[in-house]
């Protein structure tokens, strides 16, 4: 049973919440030119209200030969066309073979033809912690986080991101949802263990700032993940809705600080965790995902993130044994979150969203701000202008001999 947490400095002072609001913790790369700013304001004034609600919708394709008349081709053309997503996952595939990880030459192509379909510039993720080779046969394959620590030297997680991302920008992938910023303070934790930089909260801060930058520097987003920390648990999140016992002063003195190190190293998304955490959310069945309290009264007023928050996976066990799809979608949005990650049903999360607005459960003013951040986003990396990849360069982008 999981000790009473303390419930200390759980209310910061107002001047706190001021100066953090005030706070500008973008780095020079995520500040956008006036034209991109155009762009941004042009966009979002044009767009139809379904189409900022799907905006925020991120579902899954497999990088694998996908025939143009198979039902898979056809769900990603609704996806795409009706439901007007803001973007996909790359994921690996299950067949009486067992897991078959994504193609590059596949997902590259497949990318180019949805970027084609969408009326906007789609975000493309991938899991791509030990780089590309996570998901693709083909990519270059990094140790764990936790063993690249081991070896002392940040250069290394640098070398690592900007590794990573570039072969992701290659393949039409540009948003790495990496670094896992995880304190594994926790030896029982059944999920995140060696994914983690380790159980030094300073460490993994220096460990996961490098890899930001690197990722950032290779052209791609980058994503600390599972906030506010996964380390201390010994349940797994896929499976069911893991409890954090700590109280709020262990809290900022262990979980919170690799995230404030990923703010202040650039960090252009977080990705929530599907955690019960007492300390800052008293409602046990509300997990951090779905929480307000964490998601706009700590990351964003509290520390100052100015980025994307993108929830984890919608379909794991964390959520779906609580909130139905479309419930949970809303109770996400309402939190903070801007993107939804792998909605278990995506369009009864877009329906669920649909009327939500439409009864001012979320307000037109909420929508616009997810949506400009995840505009923002597509013109940090360029999509504005060219969000197509040369699938004929691949081989001279893609698996480097030098890099294995």
């Amino acid at each position: 049973m999981a000790q009473k947490a303390r419930s200390q400095n759980t209310n910061p002072s107002a001047e706190k919440v001021a100066a953090a609001k005030s706070r500008d913790t973008r780095s020079s790369r995520q500040r956008l030119s006036p034209a991109a700013s155009a762009w941004v304001e042009s966009t979002l004034g044009k767009m139809t209200v379904d189409e900022k609600i799907g905006q925020l919708l991120f579902t899954t394709y497999y990088g694998g030969f996908t025939a143009t008349d198979s039902p898979a081709y056809q769900q990603l053309l609704h996806n795409v066309q009706d439901l007007h997503v803001g973007g996909f996952i790359v994921i690996t595939h299950g067949s009486p073979l067992g897991i078959l990880k994504s193609q590059a030459y596949p997902t590259a192509v497949l990318a180019n033809q949805l970027q084609t379909k969408s009326k906007l510039p789609l975000l493309i993720g991938a899991d791509f912690e030990r780089g590309t080779a996570m998901r693709y046969d083909e990519g270059t394959s990094f140790p764990t986080a936790m063993a690249v620590a081991a070896g002392g030297n940040p250069k290394d997680a640098y070398t690592m991101g900007k590794i990573t991302a570039s072969e992701a920008r290659a393949t039409g992938v540009n948003w790495v949802y990496a670094p896992d910023s995880d304190v594994n303070n926790n030896p029982a934790n059944p999920i995140i263990n060696t994914r983690s930089f380790g159980e030094n909260p300073q460490r993994v801060g220096e460990f996961a700032s490098a890899f930001i930058k690197g990722v950032e520097d290779g052209g791609a987003l980058a994503t600390a993940k599972h906030f506010p920390g996964h380390g201390d648990t010994a349940a797994d999140s896929h499976i069911d809705l893991p409890v954090i016992p700590a109280s709020r002063e262990r809290l900022e003195h262990l979980e919170l600080v690799p995230f404030r190190a990923a703010i202040a190293a650039g960090a252009d998304t977080i990705m929530t965790g599907h955690l019960s955490v007492p300390a800052l959310e008293p409602d046990p069945n509300t997990p951090a995902t779905l929480s307000q309290k964490i998601l706009e009264g700590l990351l964003r007023n509290e520390l100052g993130f100015h980025g994307l928050i993108v929830t984890d996976a919608m379909d794991m066990g964390g959520i779906t044994v609580r909130y139905a799809p479309g419930e949970a979608a809303v109770r996400a949005v309402v939190a903070g979150a801007d993107c939804l990650l792998m909605p278990p049903v995506p369009d009864a999360a877009f329906e669920a969203l649909e009327g939500a607005v439409r009864s001012g459960r979320i307000s037109k003013q909420r929508l616009d701000e997810s949506v400009r951040r995840i505009l923002q986003a597509k013109a940090r990396l360029g999509l504005n202008k060219s969000r197509l990849v040369d699938v004929n360069a691949l081989n001279h982008k893609f698996g480097s001999a030098a890099w294995q």
